[in-house]
């Protein structure tokens, strides 16, 4: 645009947090930066959309698909619960952020005290609910901070959900809990059962190093590759796991 129009080169404003996320180096099929504008403007579009639909839980989708209608219908109770309960507006932003961190606790604490029934209840072990159904339910608001934060370009915030959701549930929300069971036992030690403790430690490590790794690999970049990596690397933990759980 600059080389054919010189004389309007401080006419045109894009978002250079989009254009990043649009430009994707792993990509050899195309040609650099060929479709920016064009994904950069879809992003754009997709974000003002969520906004509307943040901002306008209750209305009806009525240029919507049936599924949507489906789906509102089905999610319209919770979705007038939050709309009772959690307020909205650059005003209330405090009030809605505790508001939030509110409803994460209670359905936390219900997700968990259901999945421990369910498990019971089908005779599976309590080491796969916990690394099934807890473990995912209890970290689906991070994923989807995260995709959010990755669509909207803002790559940097979806990085840390990851890094930083999990170094608080280590140090801070293990920590807390185990803080108050010692105050209220007389400071007396709390004995873990710490079985594999060595082994799992060694592939927390490895796990690590290769997602930092995949990080350098992929130029820093969050694509499709990178995703699946994860995923594949998740999938291979978890089977682990349940292998050791079911043995």
């Amino acid at each position: 645009h600059a080389v054919t129009r010189p004389d309007l080169g401080d006419k045109i404003s894009v978002d250079l947090r989009l254009v990043n996320c649009a430009h994707d180096e792993m990509s050899k099929d195309e040609p650099w930066a060929t479709d920016v504008l064009e994904i950069a403007e879809n992003v754009e579009l997709e974000e003002e959309a969520l906004g509307y639909e943040s901002r306008h839980l209750l209305r009806w989708p009525s240029h919507g698909s049936w599924w949507k209608k489906a789906a509102h219908v089905a999610c319209f109770a919770p979705k007038l619960l939050v709309t009772v309960t959690v307020p909205s507006g650059e005003r209330h932003y405090a009030a809605g952020i505790a508001a939030s961190v509110l409803w994460l606790a209670a359905t936390s604490y219900a997700l968990s005290i259901c999945s421990s029934r369910l498990g019971k209840a089908l005779g599976v072990p309590d080491t796969i609910v916990g690394l099934t159904v807890d473990s995912v339910g209890t970290s689906l608001p991070n994923m989807l901070a995260a995709v959010v934060a990755g669509k909207s370009g803002r790559s940097e915030t979806a990085i840390c959900q990851a890094f930083g959701s999990n170094t608080f549930d280590a140090l801070v929300a293990f920590g807390a809990v185990m803080l108050a069971k010692s105050c209220a036992t007389g400071f007396e030690p709390i004995r873990l059962a710490a079985g594999g403790l060595q082994r799992e430690g060694v592939i927390d490590l490895a796990l690590v190093f290769a997602y930092v790794w995949l990080f350098y690999l992929f130029r820093f970049r969050l694509t499709r590759s990178f995703g699946g990596a994860c995923l594949a690397m998740y999938a291979g933990w978890l089977g682990y796991q349940i292998f050791l759980a079911c043995r």
